[in-house]
């Protein structure tokens, strides 16, 4: 009597994790803000951004390649913004 056994061999592939934590690509800041807005990125690259209104309404945009890029918002009125930069979005208070 000859019995044949086949036996399967299963690999699996296990996923691996970093644990070092990102750098944020863009920072803004102060929040609030009175009179400048601040957006910093870690490398020059070409960025665009977009202020918004609580209406959605654009009131500042524009493009910079510096690390910091300073926007002035004196003029806008005290209430609550949306910042969008190369579509990270931030929320900031005007005093």
């Amino acid at each position: 009597i000859v019995t044949n056994t086949t036996e399967s061999l299963m690999v699996y592939e296990i996923p691996t994790y970093t644990t070092e934590p990102s750098k944020p690509q863009f920072q803004c800041y102060p929040n609030p803000i009175t009179n400048t807005l601040t957006i910093q990125q870690p490398t020059p690259q070409t960025a665009t951004y977009t202020l918004y209104n609580i209406l959605g309404e654009v009131v500042s945009k524009g493009t910079f390649d510096t690390p910091t890029h300073t926007i002035p918002v004196s003029h806008l009125a005290v209430g609550m913004y949306y910042l969008q930069v190369n579509g990270v979005s931030f929320k900031v208070m005007k005093q």
